[in-house]
């Protein structure tokens, strides 16, 4: 049998003495990788020796100088959580299958790597109510659920928020004027979802930002006003924690100002910046953002996490669950699994209030990685 460590060390991942990356163009690394299905299997050593490759001729995401995206690798907890996360393989949509993600947990797990000594508290619910005390200052009445990354987390927020608003649009569809609005460097995911949501691209209107990426209230406020006149229905205002080119930061008590003032949901896409929330020393750039409705945040983005761990939170409790739910008698007795009649209160259960039924269980590895690190009930750090 072929030993891993004679193949690579998975440590030398993170080693500054080595190259990023042992780049190659595409052509010779198809020559140099086995990417054709073997006739036989190959036993533990084919699963090594694909393993020594994909670690050898990949990009090196933990060394101190990937600074290409904006994440970077994931610290040993992560992992460590990773690993737990794929071994137990559970499904993040009811309370039976996961009931120790969805719910607090009775006792502390403890578990020591190396030097690293954390426990897991809470899961997805845990770790909502603890968001909660984060971005909003509450935890009593925000509402959240774990998202495959941050364009469905703001794709999530957009179909609630039309949902909230307009009601009927769940069984007649969406009326054809509505409008939302984005500033030019907002990130490329609210005019994808606008297609998705089938609102249209042509109903996303950019506003103008400052040199340093900020949205320009005023010009905001003229923009909602001129769709109004133009008999559009201004709905959704999407406000940025930390744009992807400069960033910035959007003023998001004067944008709450606004949104208020016309009746908008207001979103805050906090997937990138979100992080500085738990900073005591750079909170103030998201002041103003527990105004927000919905906020979208990554966990892989400057905190170490591994990809994709990101949460959506709203500021009521309920609207995931009613703006995404099944609403129909037939299709809440469909909802009844015939092996699981039973099925705890929907309080305990996630999968209706997002749009996937199959969801893995990321906001695991949120907490193990946030309660090694960052010590504390609202997991604010310094």
């Amino acid at each position: 049998m072929v030993s891993f460590e004679n193949r690579t060390d998975v440590s030398q991942h993170y080693e500054s003495d080595r190259a990023v990356c042992d780049a190659k163009p595409p052509k010779d690394l198809e020559r140099l990788l086995a990417l054709d299905w073997p006739v036989e299997g190959q036993g533990i050593d084919g699963a090594i020796q694909t393993i020594a490759d994909a670690l050898k001729y990949s990009v090196r995401t933990g060394h101190p100088r990937f600074m290409d995206k904006l994440y970077t690798g994931s610290d040993p907890v992560g992992m460590v959580a990773e690993l737990v996360t794929a071994a137990l393989n559970t499904n993040l949509h009811v309370y039976s299958v996961a009931p120790v993600f969805t719910l607090y947990v009775c006792a502390a797990i403890y578990v020591t790597i190396s030097y690293f000594f954390f426990f897991l508290v809470r899961m997805e619910l845990g770790t909502v109510r603890e968001l909660g005390k984060v971005f909003y200052q509450s935890s009593s009445t925000v509402d959240g659920v774990s998202c495959p990354g941050g364009s469905y987390s703001n794709l999530l927020a957009l179909v609630t928020a039309r949902s909230t608003l307009f009601p009927q649009s769940r069984s007649l569809g969406h009326p054809g004027n509505l409008v939302l609005f984005a500033s030019n460097d907002a990130h490329y995911s609210v005019s994808k979802n606008a297609i998705l949501s089938g609102i249209g691209i042509d109903n996303v209107i950019k506003v103008p930002t400052t040199v340093d990426g900020r949205i320009i209230v005023a010009e905001l406020r003229e923009c909602i006003a001129a769709q109004v006149q133009l008999g559009k229905v201004p709905f959704f205002i999407n406000a940025t924690a930390g744009t992807t080119v400069t960033g910035a930061f959007d003023d998001f008590a004067a944008i709450a100002d606004v949104a208020e003032e016309f009746k908008c949901w207001m979103h805050v896409d906090a997937c990138w910046g979100g992080a500085v929330a738990f900073s005591t020393k750079h909170r103030h750039l998201v002041a103003g953002v527990a105004r927000a409705d919905s906020i979208a945040w990554n966990a892989h983005k400057m905190m170490g996490v591994p990809i994709q761990s990101s949460i959506l939170l709203t500021k009521k409790s309920g609207l995931l669950q009613k703006c995404n739910g099944k609403t129909d008698a037939r299709k809440r007795e469909a909802t009844n699994c015939a092996f699981q009649p039973s099925e705890p209160a929907t309080s305990s259960t996630t999968k209706t209030s997002t749009i996937s039924e199959t969801r893995r269980c990321s906001v695991a590895v949120v907490l193990i990685s946030s309660s090694s690190t960052c010590p504390g009930s609202t997991m604010v750090c310094g």
